[in-house]
């Protein structure tokens, strides 16, 4: 079954740790973040109870296929943009 979530990751910043990268994801929804952290390997939604009770039910891995998908959606958009520019190979 799938589910449609009116939650999406708008952004994500990278940070390297000596433990890997983690990462923090912003969304539409304001006050709702969604966290990686690699010391301890879980993804988390993250914000004031009033704003994520209406996402506590989302897996860790529903959180990181939201991720998927802005990235994939990041991914496409840099390919469409790369492929209007000569670069001369």
């Amino acid at each position: 079954m799938t589910m449609k979530y009116d939650l999406e990751v708008t952004g994500v910043v990278y940070t390297q740790t000596p433990m890997g990268i983690s990462y923090k994801c912003t969304t539409n929804v304001d006050g709702v973040t969604i966290h990686h952290t690699s010391i301890i390997g879980i993804t988390f939604i993250e914000g004031t109870w009033s704003k994520i009770k209406h996402y506590q039910h989302l897996t860790e891995a529903q959180l990181e296929n939201l991720i998927d998908k802005y990235e994939e959606t990041k991914s496409l958009h840099v390919n469409q943009l790369n492929s209007r520019f000569d670069y001369g190979n």
